[in-house]
């Protein structure tokens, strides 16, 4: 998240903002690793 915030000059908040708003998620695990949901759907999200 720190190295995504710093490329496109946003904060945390707003990247996530813009992640969410291309589809992606975080990782259940809380380790701010980001998927596409097409590529890493939630368990259970059929």
């Amino acid at each position: 998240m720190k190295t995504m915030s710093g490329v496109i000059g946003a904060n945390r908040e707003e990247t996530a903002r813009l992640l969410i708003e291309i589809g992606a998620r975080a990782s259940e695990t809380g380790n701010h690793v980001w998927a596409l949901t097409k590529n890493k759907p939630l368990p259970g999200g059929d």
